[in-house]
């Protein structure tokens, strides 16, 4: 399985739009749980830099076409982040949106003194996915959730993201 590297130390002149969008499909490797290379998962724990880090050496080292960005509930907050520092920071990346919902059955204990089995309850839970790609399909294209690659910006090196210094909360 080979893939293109894109030099982490080249300069901006030097690359052109047409190498950043040239790359080679990379297979889709999956980790232990199922989910594939190319999906960060969001969740409260961590920081938000660690999966921009992620994002960006997808897209930059690993010679990944899309990656998807999802979380539900509170860390939706966090998946717009991410995706807005990214694109941001990488040129010609294409945005879309997803919003979906999975039930899950819950064990909640029964409120009586009775030992019996535990109550199962249905809920839902609203997930939003952000798929950033650089050629989106037909099919992306005509959703409501697209948005077209940012202009005027300036692509950063993948050691330029990662030596990035948030500003400081007061």
């Amino acid at each position: 399985m080979s893939s293109h590297h894109i030099p982490e130390d080249s300069d901006k002149e030097s690359k052109s739009k047409e190498s950043v969008h040239s790359r080679p499909r990379k297979k889709q490797k999956q980790d232990r749980h199922g989910i594939p290379e190319n999906v960060i998962r969001v969740s409260m724990k961590g920081w938000i830099k660690n999966c921009v880090i992620r994002g960006a050496t997808l897209l930059l080292k690993d010679g990944f076409e899309e990656i998807i960005i999802s979380g539900a509930g509170f860390t939706i907050s966090r998946v717009c982040a991410i995706a807005v520092i990214l694109r941001n920071k990488i040129e010609g990346l294409h945005q879309i949106n997803t919003i979906k919902h999975v039930e899950l059955e819950d064990k909640y204990p029964r409120r009586s003194h009775e030992k019996s089995d535990d109550e199962l309850r249905n809920r839902f839970l609203v997930v939003f996915e952000i798929k950033l790609c650089y050629k989106p399909s037909e099919e992306d294209l005509e959703s409501k959730g697209y948005q077209k690659p940012l202009e005027d910006i300036e692509s950063a090196t993948l050691e330029e993201i990662r030596s990035h210094k948030p500003a400081r909360r007061r």
